[in-house]
Formats: structure tokens, C-alpha cells, sequence
């Protein structure tokens, strides 16, 4: 079986704040819980809500290209309506390593994970139909989401990796009727 050398990357989504940083629970064999430590204690702040109570920030998604350039995407939620609008997915894209970030677009479709095909950046969301975007331009610029399935299938995940093996693509997923 052939060793790939995976690009370290850091992400931390807490109350409202996205920063670069790995956490790490210390615990010792059969402790239960344990101090949480940072793994990279000088990270970059990526993101902060202006309001975590009401526009929290979640479900980060970060790619490393070949290039070294990252791409990432984050969910800015809305809990009213009425004063902050509907959430949205922010996807930004960084050229030194994560130590500035550049955003690059806003869309409606929510909580998903980006993945690199074939030379090609897809970001699958949850929800109903599980919509698609792509782009063909390193996170430059992002096609508009187009629906996969039925909208009346309503599709969920938690943080789970993709899996790229034999020249296909595997992501987890779950489904339900609206």
C-alpha cells in the first residue's frame, strides 16, 4: 500500500469564532474527558460573528490544493430572520498558508464540505436535493447550486472525511423525507 504525505491544515469553529488552530483533548488510557489544549497555539483568525447568540458561525470545510493554495468554506447561520436575513455559506481561499484569507463568494445552500475532483473544487451541501457548486478556477469563482435529487429528499452529514480510492469519489451522507 503506497504512504501518501497528508498537508497539515487547522481549523476551529467555538462560539462564533474561526480560527487556524488544532485541538487536541489530553486524556490518559480509560480517563474520561481531559483538558482541551491547542496543538498550534498562534493561530489566524479566519472568521468571528458579530453576534455568536444570533449569527453563529459552523460546519467548516478546508482543502489544501496542489498548488498550496487552501479553500474553505464556513456556514454564517441566521436565528432572525427578520434582523440578519437568511445564512449563508462564505467560501474564501488563502495563498500564504492561512495567515490571510480573501472571501470570495456568498450562497444559499448550507453546511456542506468542499472536495477536489479531476481538478475540479465541488462544495455538496445538506438540505433538500443536496445542492451542488463547483469551480474550475482554483476557489476563484463558483458555478451557481444546482439541485442533485428530488427536493422532497432532505440529505444530512456530520463532519465526516472524503474518501478519494480507485478513481472515485466517496462522501457519507444521510437521507430523509422532508
Amino acid at each position: 500500500m503506497k504512504s501518501v504525505a497528508r498537508k497539515p491544515w487547522r481549523a476551529l469553529c467555538a462560539s462564533g469564532v474561526l480560527g487556524c488552530a488544532v485541538l487536541a483533548a489530553s486524556m490518559a488510557v480509560g480517563q474520561v474527558g481531559g483538558p482541551v489544549r491547542a496543538l498550534a497555539p498562534n493561530y489566524v483568525l479566519v472568521a468571528e460573528s458579530p453576534d455568536p447568540n444570533s449569527m453563529p458561525l459552523y460546519s467548516p470545510s478546508i482543502i489544501r490544493l496542489e498548488s498550496g493554495r487552501l479553500v474553505a468554506c464556513y456556514t454564517l447561520a441566521s436565528k432572525d430572520l427578520e434582523e440578519n436575513g437568511p445564512g449563508q455559506e462564505v467560501f474564501l481561499t488563502s495563498d500564504d498558508g492561512g495567515l490571510t484569507w480573501t472571501e470570495r463568494t456568498r450562497s444559499s445552500p448550507l453546511q456542506g464540505r468542499l472536495f477536489e475532483a479531476a481538478g475540479v473544487i465541488y462544495y455538496l451541501s445538506t438540505g433538500a436535493g443536496m445542492s451542488a457548486m463547483r469551480s474550475t478556477d482554483a476557489g476563484e469563482t463558483w458555478s451557481e447550486p444546482v439541485l442533485l435529487t428530488d427536493p422532497a429528499l432532505v440529505w444530512q452529514q456530520t463532519p465526516a472525511n472524503v474518501w478519494h480510492a480507485n478513481g472515485r469519489v466517496y462522501l457519507a451522507y444521510e437521507r430523509r423525507s422532508a
